[in-house]
This record gives C-alpha cells, sequence and structure tokens, in this order.
C-alpha cells in the first residue's frame, strides 16, 4: 500500500550511510533512488545529504545563523541530526525542544528518545525538563500517560504539576461500527449546542477511517472540516475516477492504460497496443476498435482476454444511455474492484461512494473532483488523521475505532509496531484540553486496558 511504501522509504532515506543490499525491502529503495535519478530529481534527504557533503568538503557553507531553535527533536532522522551536529561545529547555537512520547515518525526513520541522548553525548548540551502543564487538565494527561508507560528506554519526565486539576475521560462501545458513529455524532452534537464556543476535535487512526467520519458528520449536517489525504491520491480511487473518464469519453492515453490495466490486461499487451496506434480519445465512441494487425505482437490468448475486457467496456458504454449513467457506473466499478487488492478495493468503495452523493450530473463533476479545498484550522469541528494534530488542541476530543484491528494497525510487509502506535495514541490523547472520549465496536484495543485501568484508580 502507498502508506507502507512511504514508511519504508523514507526510513532508508533518513540514514547517515549507504544502506546495505542485504536489508530487507532494498529493492524498493534501489528502484525508487535510479526512478530519482533518471527524472533529474531530488529528494529533501538528498539535499540534506549533498548540503552535509558539501559543508565537509568546503564547497557549501553552513546556514547563516546564530541561533536555531528546533522543535519536535523526537522527529530527528540521522541525516537530520548529522546536519545540525555539523551546524554545531561550525558555532552555531542550538536549541532543541520536543518530547519523546510524542515521536509520530518512528516508521518513517525518527530517532525518537536517541535523538535527545545523542544531541548531549556529542555535543554536551544540557538537558531541561519542563514539569507545568498549562494545557491539560491532570485527568487527560494522565490518562494519555497510561498509553506510553509500559514502553522502555522513555526519557524520564519528572513530577507533573498541573493547573487544571480535573477533565473527563471516558469510554464507550457501540454494538457496531454504525451504532459507534451515531453515538459520537449525537456527543458532537450535544457538545456543539452545550458549549457553542468550544472546539472538537475528532480523530482518527488513517484517512480511510477518516472519511467515513466525515460521510457521518454530513449526513448529520454537522459543518467540520477535514485535515485527511485527498481520497484521489490512492491507487483504488484514482483508477475509478479514470474509469468514470473512459466511460464519458473523457479519457487520454494514460488513464485507458491504467484502466485496461486495472481489468487484468498485463502492463506489457498494454504498451503494445499503443505502440501500435490505439488511441483513446473518444475510444468507446468509435467502436473501441483494436490497432491493426496487434496479433502481430499479442499471442492468442492474451488477446482473446483483451477482447472480453474491450467488449465488456463498450457494453457498459453502451447501457449508460439506456440505464442511467450512474447506475451503470457502479455496476462497472464493482466489476473493476475484482481485480483489486483489498486494500485499493477499500478506497475504492469510498470514492465510488462519493462520486455518486455528488449533485448535478457526473460530466460536471469531473470538473471539480480533484479540486479538494484547503483545510480551515479554525474551524469548531475538525476531523482528522492523528499525524496531522500534533500541533492541535481541542476543548473536546473523540477518538472512535479504538480496535484491535487500528492500535497497533497491522501493515502487510512492515507487521505491527505497538511502540508506535501507543505514541500515536497518546500524541491523538494530549491534543484534548478537557475531555477525551475514546470509542470502539467489535474487539477493543489492547491500549485501552491500560486507559481504563487508569480511569478506574481515578473514579476510586
Amino acid at each position: 500500500h502507498l502508506n507502507e511504501a512511504e514508511h519504508i522509504m523514507r526510513t532508508f532515506k533518513s540514514k547517515g550511510r549507504k544502506p546495505a543490499e542485504n536489508e530487507p525491502n532494498y529493492e524498493l529503495f534501489h528502484a525508487y533512488k535510479n526512478l530519482l535519478e533518471n527524472s533529474g530529481m531530488f529528494d529533501r534527504h538528498d539535499l540534506v545529504r549533498k548540503h552535509i557533503i558539501g559543508m565537509r568538503n568546503d564547497m557549501y557553507e553552513p546556514f547563516r545563523a546564530h541561533t536555531m531553535l528546533v522543535d519536535n527533536i523526537q522527529d530527528a532522522t540521522q541525516i537530520q541530526l548529522l546536519w545540525l551536529a555539523d551546524h554545531m561545529k561550525a558555532g552555531v547555537r542550538l536549541i532543541a525542544a520536543g518530547c519523546d512520547d510524542s515521536c509520530l515518525f518512528g516508521l518513517d526513520g525518527a530517532l525518537g528518545a536517541s535523538a535527545f541522548t545523542d544531541l548531549e553525548e556529542l555535543n554536551d548540551i544540557p538537558r531541561i525538563t519542563l514539569t507545568h502543564n498549562f494545557r491539560m487538565a491532570q485527568a487527560v494527561a494522565q490518562a494519555a500517560e497510561a498509553v506510553v508507560k509500559p514502553l522502555k528506554g522513555r526519557l524520564p519526565k519528572g513530577d507533573a504539576v498541573y493547573d487544571n486539576q480535573d477533565g473527563v475521560v471516558e469510554i464507550t462501545i457501540g454494538r457496531s461500527a454504525d451504532h459507534e458513529l451515531e453515538l459520537m455524532v449525537a456527543a458532537v452534537q450535544q457538545a456543539l449546542q452545550a458549549k457553542p464556543g468550544q472546539r472538537i476535535g475528532i480523530i482518527t487512526r488513517h484517512d480511510l477511517l477518516n472519511r467515513r467520519v466525515e460521510r457521518a458528520l454530513r449526513r448529520a449536517d454537522i459543518a467540520f472540516t477535514s485535515f485527511a489525504r485527498s481520497i484521489w491520491e490512492s491507487a483504488g480511487p484514482l483508477m475509478v475516477l479514470d474509469l468514470l473518464e473512459v466511460l464519458l469519453n473523457r479519457s487520454n492515453d494514460s488513464k485507458l492504460k491504467n484502466v485496461l490495466a486495472g481489468y487484468g490486461v498485463p502492463p506489457q499487451w498494454v504498451e503494445a497496443m499503443f505502440t501500435r496506434g490505439l488511441v483513446a480519445d473518444e475510444w468507446l465512441k468509435h467502436g473501441a476498435p483494436l490497432p491493426a494487425d496487434i496479433e502481430l505482437d499479442i499471442p492468442t490468448g492474451p488477446l482473446r482476454e483483451i477482447g472480453l475486457v474491450q467488449r465488456r467496456l463498450l457494453g457498459y458504454y453502451r447501457l449508460m444511455r439506456e440505464a442511467g449513467p450512474k447506475e451503470v457506473f457502479k455496476a462497472a466499478t464493482y466489476d473493476l474492484m475484482q481485480k483489486m487488492r483489498e486494500d485499493d478495493r477499500n478506497d475504492a468503495l469510498h470514492a465510488l461512494d462519493e462520486l455518486l452523493s455528488l449533485k448535478g450530473n457526473l460530466v460536471q463533476a469531473l470538473d471539480t473532483i480533484r479540486d479538494k479545498p484547503d483545510p480551515d484550522p479554525d474551524a469548531r469541528v475538525i476531523v482528522a488523521p492523528v499525524r496531522e494534530v500534533r500541533n492541535m488542541q481541542f476543548d473536546y476530543v473523540f477518538l472512535p475505532f479504538i480496535t484491535v484491528r487500528n492500535y497497533p494497525l497491522p501493515y502487510k510487509v512492515l507487521g505491527t509496531h505497538e511502540r508506535a502506535d501507543r505514541r500515536l495514541l497518546y500524541v491523538a490523547m494530549t491534543r484534548a484540553r478537557q475531555r477525551i472520549t475514546l470509542s470502539h465496536s467489535g474487539e477493543a484495543s489492547p491500549f485501552l486496558a491500560d486507559i481504563a485501568a487508569f480511569a478506574q484508580s481515578h473514579a476510586a
């Protein structure tokens, strides 16, 4: 999946040394590296590395600053820490602030607690621990602390002092995911009415869950802003959108290639058809013709399969004028989804739901569908994946879907990472100033047991 590939790539690129070829997933890193080199592009890690090498060889100057203030130092990677260390050697004063429990990017190469200790050992930087909590209620902060307390290697925090010694932490259980959302929506409505000025954050584990919350809020006519990644950046939704473009005769070569591949045509035969002269523009309108003499390039078996896909798409195109565009598009999308991986299929379902819920005809919708409005950070209700909220705060935070499937989240290749996911939940909980409601349906996350134990002791 795209998110998992990003974690793997960033971990490789964030290292302060050259990766070894026998490391897991090296092939993916090597392919990405070649892609950058062949296209003449750089990513942010390349720029930092180039600056370090240039400074050490007297080709580039250090950044001209007397003092650097670095926030969230726990998310520094090896290559970033080397860049900071070289500036300190050049006489720059460094002030670094952070909290190792708030490390959000452990799967991307972030050092966490090591960022603090490495700086102290390399440069003899003194550590100052801040213990006065001006922002959160005591119950909220201590419940969040219960989530990360089992982790080994945490930096000592000292005894905290709280201005606000109140706070509410509650856990609700739904009969189903839909019922859980109903309870949450009702609580949001009640909170908005009870305190019109308060800000509410609804924080999810990832973008897909974020979209489920968004739909529930729309049905209840609750105004909100979303910080989730655009759905049209994912493979499944992009294929659904390309299918719609093809069926509406608005396709180009790349979109038709994507749809043909989505229906199972091997990439080499797709390229062969376009090399032979297949034209995507109004392809279905002209009867979906295949290039002349295509049988010279494609064997009989694959050509027969291509013919089936060709007739299937042409059949959907002709039906759109008889049975209605949206109903036919829905059927074509379900057909396409049979060939998708599970992750892409889930995203594709959300994309289909979003397209079918748009007002007006599909042609008009296509002109605006990719334009995602900028989120409003001052909105009263904000819905966001946890990675987007670290610099936000809310009076009341809702944390839905705290299940064993989400905390810790099982990756296909990377497996589960309890340490990283405990910190993610900690960050989500510490966005609340006064109140948190955690909810789940089905099997609860094991992290909830620590929160429940705290809540019981606090009540006692």
